[in-house]
């Protein structure tokens, strides 16, 4: 059937017009239609009302009778649909305005948990078009997900908060006045713990709490600073929206963990790839090590700018976190030895690989190896640990 179908709008019955050989004018919604030009041919053409920007085109309209019925649109709500048929064509130049949604609610009685009707649906559109509601698939019964969005819609216009939307409530949701959803210091819930585990996914809090404090506040501005947001400390629909995208910028110290975690692998791998060649003292590779030179070569491929210095030497480098405790031993920390029992003097150093392993060049061995750092022999050489990442 010839059709132009008019969906997601709220429409009234339209008187149709003349459309003989001279130019039109009618709103519908928020879209506009200039119709001009002359009479050609007759065929099936499709209107949707939908575009998010201006546009101009060209498109056909036809003359014919034309009736007025009702079609269940936007998961239950009613709307009118204008069916012309059998119209003669007329070239028609269209302007379209972005249109806006708009629900309406005639009845304002109650509406409860448990509730099935196709006003739970408009109050479903409703509260998701101002950002409360966040689900797959918009229905018409009033369960858990339309209740902790009336609750959310509740605590941030002032009412009580009963997730039931009461007349008061519905009024008030279905007003010009409504404000669109955001969190703000002061508020708790279970959607203030879901935005900090967002913010501690990307590092800029430690823990989460459910109460948007100070801490939240500073972690939101820190996060809006670096993702080139306004920095209001609000967590706005534009915030919480960039906090579940893939393009999030993460906290710097999220980003230096980033960055050490990947020069600690390749520091690892650079160090077994370095397994079995050949012991020789002052050799910094590489094709022979000594095991200062082992450890300046793998830390300047891992990226490193740290200058060529003996075991002892890399053991004094205090701007690298010491380890006194073997037990507190992460994957790429240098591991420093005394020479013997009875010496005071750092001699030995190894890179640790971590499950009680090390890699390190060996004098005894001639060569490099991988080898336990966890026995009797080594605990009793051990001094310290740093950790150069």
């Amino acid at each position: 059937m010839n059709k132009i179908n008019i969906s997601k709008l709220k429409l009234k019955p339209l008187k149709i017009l003349d459309f003989l050989n001279k130019p039109y004018s009618a709103f519908i919604g928020s879209a506009m239609f200039i119709v001009v030009l002359t009479i050609a041919v007759v065929g099936s053409y499709l209107l949707s009302l939908g575009s998010t920007s201006i546009a101009v085109s060209s498109i056909p309209m036809r003359n014919a009778i034309s009736h007025i019925d009702t079609l269940i649109c936007y998961d239950g709500v009613e709307i009118s649909k204008i069916e012309y048929k059998q119209m003669t064509v007329q070239t028609t130049l269209v302007i379209e305005e972005e249109p806006k949604q708009q629900f309406f609610m005639s009845d304002y009685s109650t509406l409860s948990y448990g509730d099935r009707s196709a006003r739970v649906n408009i109050l479903q559109c409703r509260l998701d078009e101002l950002g409360f509601l966040n689900i797959d698939e918009l229905t018409e019964y009033f369960g858990p997900a339309t209740k902790q969005a009336v609750l959310a819609f509740q605590r941030q216009h002032g009412l009580k908060q009963t997730g039931v939307a009461d007349t008061e409530t519905l009024t008030l949701m279905f007003d010009a006045s409504a404000q669109k959803y955001f969190l703000t210091e002061g508020t708790s819930g279970e959607d203030v713990r879901n935005l900090q585990e967002q913010l501690y996914d990307l590092a800029y809090m430690d823990k989460t709490t459910g109460y948007y404090g100070e801490l939240t506040t500073e972690a939101i501005k820190e996060f809006q600073r670096r993702n080139s947001l306004e920095v209001t400390g609000v967590a706005d629909s534009k915030t919480i929206e960039l906090l579940y995208m893939p393009e999030a910028v993460p906290s710097e110290s999220y980003a230096k963990q980033q960055r050490r975690t990947a020069r600690i692998e390749t520091f690892i791998e650079v160090a077994r790839k370095q397994l079995g060649k050949p012991y020789s003292i002052g050799s910094k590779g590489p094709n022979r090590f000594d095991c200062s030179g082992l450890v300046y070569y793998c830390l300047r491929e891992a990226g490193s700018n740290r200058r060529r210095l003996s075991a002892n030497g890399y053991s004094q480098v205090n701007d690298w976190e010491k380890i006194t405790s073997m037990s507190s031993l992460q994957k790429g920390d240098l591991l420093f030895f005394r020479s013997s029992r009875g010496s005071s003097r750092v001699g030995h150093v190894g890179i640790y690989i971590g499950n009680g392993y090390m890699i390190d060049a060996s004098s005894s061995e001639g060569r490099i190896v991988k080898r336990s750092c966890m026995t009797r022999y080594w605990r009793t050489l051990f001094v310290y640990a740093r950790r150069p990442w």
